[in-house]
């Protein structure tokens, strides 16, 4: 007959087995969950960024197409000299303009999921100046262009056509922009000139082969005027102090002692001396 002391082994015996195999059974299952990796952490990284990115540029393209419905003039602060061809080219090249010196001061620091930018608006350049740290791309800069424009009423800076309602389209286009695609792309009279008649051929437009192995034709996009952005460097370059342009004092001829004791002289001015009819 067993005893107690052998049935105590037993029992022992039966329980660390027990164990043993829940601890084999937990282990195994560990090792077989999805463990976090370095590369999962940044994918999740680069996802956030990028809807960070997007609700940026979302909340200032809603905000500037709002603007549209407004009474607010949000032009008032341009100048007339910019709707004037004429007369803007001929102010635009002096030195110390009005046009230039009064956007240089108007200046905007907005912080964007890239970093800090500071922007004005270039009067010659007929662009958008800004200083980052980094390389922004176009509709982070464009975001900012809209903020810039109605923060400083000046709405018809902004030319991009692909978002502006084409209700509402900048007269800058015609005025500026247009005119300079004409010049730019201007082409030389070859049917009346001693040059040989070439054949005009088509674009073919351009096959891709889709993912479920059919051909596909890429559709022709619209050629879209864009807003002008100059990079002026680093935040570091930025200096917020404007030059004060040097007056040019005239060097009239020394003056003599004698005309310095005759300036100082009382009788060479009509003075009245004070009488008591005079008080």
């Amino acid at each position: 007959m067993f005893s107690a002391k052998h049935y105590g082994k037993i029992l022992f015996g039966v329980c660390s087995s027990v164990i043993f195999i829940g601890i084999v059974s937990l282990g195994s299952r560990y090792y077989h969950l999805p463990k976090p990796t370095i590369q999962n952490t940044v994918i999740e990284k680069e996802e956030e960024e990028e809807d960070e990115k997007e609700i940026y540029i979302e909340k200032h393209h809603q905000r500037f197409l709002k603007s549209y419905h407004s009474r607010i003039d949000y032009n008032e602060n341009i100048q007339k000299e910019f709707y004037l061809k004429e007369e803007y080219d001929n102010l635009i090249v002096q030195p110390n303009n009005i046009l230039e010196s009064s956007w240089k001061r108007r200046i905007l620091i907005e912080p964007t999921p890239f970093g800090n930018i500071i922007m004005f608006y270039n009067s010659y350049k007929q662009g958008f100046s800004y200083y980052c740290d980094v390389n922004i791309p176009y509709p982070i800069l464009n975001s900012v262009a809209m903020k810039y424009v109605l923060k400083y009423f000046c709405r018809d800076f902004f030319i991009d056509n692909s978002i502006v309602p084409m209700t509402a389209s900048s007269p800058f286009l015609h005025i500026h922009e247009i005119e300079k695609r004409k010049a730019k792309n201007k082409k030389i009279d070859v049917a009346n000139g001693p040059f040989a008649k070439l054949k005009t051929y088509k674009p073919e437009p351009k096959k891709t082969i889709g993912k479920d192995g059919t051909k596909q034709t890429e559709e022709k996009t619209e050629d879209f005027i864009k807003n002008k952005f100059i990079g002026c460097g680093k935040i570091y370059h930025f200096s917020p102090l404007q030059n004060v342009p040097k007056k040019t004092i005239k060097k009239d001829i020394p003056i003599k002692y004698s005309s310095f004791k005759q300036w100082h002289n009382p009788e060479r001015f009509d003075l009245i001396p004070d009488t008591p009819g005079n008080k």
